[in-house]
């Protein structure tokens, strides 16, 4: 038996088994960790999971815990431990004109396992160990931080130190509903994205008055660095205003890396800002988001601009659907990427979605060869 069948037959496997998980009752669904805690279900926290609403994005920033549990207790005192874990099997088709290469396969794609709480009273911790299996990737460590949480009360100023992602709360590569990942672009690794990574330490919290949350932080610009050395500063701040009934969000973002980037020519550091919208009307939310990087030099370094449109619909408690547009393009050159995304998500039990995806890349390279790339992906995510 080769290996696609085999990840054919465990695919399978995996749906049959939705018949039998699903059938469990409410309280025994609840998402890995966090939802088993407080016995609460996953739509507490995620609008669809992965992706956080505003109660998550409090409880996350909260240092996980829920504005009732006051400082907390000692994690030797839990009833279990802290502990989740995340598995995606897909089939995947690529097709690509232009004299690309077609593909197909089927096979288990990313595996996680992560860890996290209420380490003493004030005091949060969260690990993540991952792999992307697609890729080829081993299981490797791919966060860890503590946070010493209301440093002043009410969580309005935090301090988080070791390996952490720096994105807005609401727009997140780990965090994002779609399977396909974001074309926006905002790190200096030459990677498309829209969450830094950094190792290092961050003030965050939140004005509750205001509806003001902020993060500032120093750095490297990979959360598994060795290196010690300060090479970057990072700020976020989002604020929260009533629109139409709804609560509504403006972030802005900015970073300072003194690396440089082979794809902008440059080795005198770079920079990266942006703006963000997280809108809410009914069961429908809209971002819309633009950022912009650069060298430090920025009138001799190109930009790179890119931005998104990403829409989300829940039909029922069970289906949400994703519709986004993204786009990258450099300045003064032909080069320029433009993608469609659209899918479906169904929730068959709470940690236990199928979805259905295509996406359409179109990709102008800075010689003018243009490529236009399709993909589908059916995929079964199970966390528990």
């Amino acid at each position: 038996m080769n290996k696609t069948n085999l990840y054919v037959i465990l695919i399978l496997i995996v749906f049959a088994s939705v018949g039998i998980v699903a059938s469990f009752p409410d309280e025994a669904s609840a998402m890995p960790a966090f939802a088993r805690k407080y016995n609460a279900p996953c739509s507490s926290c995620h609008v669809a999971f992965p992706k956080l609403n505003a109660f998550g994005i409090a409880f996350k920033q909260r240092g996980y815990r829920s504005e009732e549990e006051g400082p907390g207790g000692n994690v030797w005192d839990m009833n279990g431990l802290p502990v989740g874990a995340i598995a995606q099997a897909a089939y995947t088709k690529i097709n690509t004109d232009n004299g690309g290469m077609d593909s197909s396969r089927a096979e288990v794609t990313a595996v996680e396992f992560f860890f996290g709480g209420v380490l003493a009273p004030n005091i949060s911790f969260f690990g993540d160990f991952g792999a992307d299996v697609a890729a080829g990737e081993s299981l490797t460590p791919d966060l860890f931080f503590v946070i010493f949480d209301d440093i002043v009360s009410d969580s309005r100023l935090n301090l988080k130190i070791g390996g952490f992602d720096v994105d807005f709360p609401f727009l997140s590569d780990p965090r994002s509903p779609t399977l396909t990942g974001y074309l926006a672009r905002i790190n200096a690794n030459g990677d498309a994205g829209v969450t830094l990574g950094r190792r290092g330490a961050e003030a965050n919290g939140y004005f509750e008055a205001t509806k003001t949350r902020y993060a500032v932080g120093v750095g490297n610009t990979a959360v598994t660095s060795a290196s010690n050395s300060v090479e970057a500063v990072h700020a976020w701040v989002t604020q929260d205003f009533e629109l139409l009934g709804f609560d509504q969000t403006l972030g802005v973002i900015a970073s300072l890396d003194k690396n440089g980037d082979e794809i902008l020519g440059t080795d005198d550091g770079t920079a990266a800002f942006g703006g963000a919208l997280d809108l809410h009307y009914g069961l429908t939310g809209l971002i819309l988001a633009y950022y912009v990087y650069s060298g430090n030099d920025l009138i001799a370094d190109p930009d790179i601009n890119s931005g998104l449109a990403e829409l989300l619909h829940s039909f029922t408690e069970k289906l949400v659907g994703v519709a986004r547009v993204d786009f990258q393009d450099i300045d003064n050159s032909p080069a320029e990427m433009m993608q469609y995304t659209g899918g479906l998500h169904y929730f068959f039990h709470p940690n236990v979605k199928g979805s259905a995806e295509f996406s359409h890349l179109k990709d102008e390279d800075g010689a003018s060869v243009k490529t236009k790339t399709n993909t589908v992906i059916l995929a079964m995510t199970v966390g528990f």
